[in-house]
């Protein structure tokens, strides 16, 4: 993942055995930390392998990875 400035807009999309559960526009995140913070409290009981797919639509960057929620 590359840099995160708090003024960027991000998108977050997670599923989960190939259904999206999750789709989410963010704003003043510092750090990834604060993504997989965000994605937690919006989906309080996730657990198990999720692909987390991140666009940083100021920066013009995208991430895909597969994620442990526990």
């Amino acid at each position: 993942m590359s840099t995160i400035s708090p003024s960027d807009i991000l998108f977050a999309t997670v599923s989960q055995r190939g259904n999206m559960i999750l789709n989410i526009r963010l704003s003043g995140m510092e750090c990834a930390s604060d993504i997989y913070r965000a994605i937690r409290s919006s989906l309080p009981g996730i657990s198990g392998i999720t692909r987390l797919s991140i666009r940083n639509a100021s920066q013009g960057w995208a991430s895909a990875s597969a994620h442990l929620f526990r």
